[in-house]
């Protein structure tokens, strides 16, 4: 989301939350069962019927559902409301029907697409290298409350929009001085 625009790109605030999906992933490393070949697929789903491990010959994600490998299945407990922010230099450009930018965190340049970096959603913080991590900063919780019951913004905005605004450019304040903001 612009906080502040200028011809060259303006200040922009990124929105980050912990992937759920991807913490699911690296808690769970890779359980594969006997791979059988085509010629071999009745044997496969004869074991499966007769209770042994139905992950057998599957991609590992099936493992959850796996009457052998369920207990071992471990589904992280993160806190996906959790919202960590930034404020950095972004121009964003017409690429087909998207607007793209990059904006760099520390050393590292990540992509960014419409409101919040995500199109009007937050975006992975695991895509931020650890080392540079610190550069975000959490939202508080008061704040993250109404980004999350915000209403309407699909792909842009939504009714939590002003909040975010204006929390925003508390962070740029912060940043760069009272004064630099007063100016742009």
């Amino acid at each position: 989301m612009y906080i502040t625009r200028r011809n060259d790109g303006g200040m922009f605030l990124a929105l980050f939350t912990h992937n759920e999906g991807l913490a699911e992933e690296e808690a769970n490393p890779p359980v594969l069962g006997p791979v059988y070949p085509p010629w071999r697929q009745q044997e496969r789903i004869e074991s499966k019927h007769a209770g042994g491990c139905s992950c057998a010959g599957e991609p590992y994600y099936y493992a959850k559902y796996c009457p052998v490998h369920k207990s071992t299945y471990v589904l992280p407990n993160t806190n996906q409301h959790k919202l960590y922010a930034y404020v950095g230099r972004v121009t964003l450009k017409q690429l087909g029907h998207f607007m793209m930018g990059n904006i760099r965190i520390g050393n590292q340049w990540l992509s960014v697409s419409g409101t919040y970096g995500s199109d009007g959603n937050s975006m992975d913080y695991e895509k931020v290298l650890p080392q540079y991590r610190h550069h975000l900063v959490e939202v508080p919780p008061a704040i993250a409350d109404q980004f999350w019951a915000g209403e309407g913004g699909w792909n842009s905005a939504g009714s939590e929009g002003p909040v975010m605004h204006k929390y925003g450019m508390s962070l740029l304040r912060d940043l760069i001085g009272k004064d630099a903001v007063a100016k742009r």
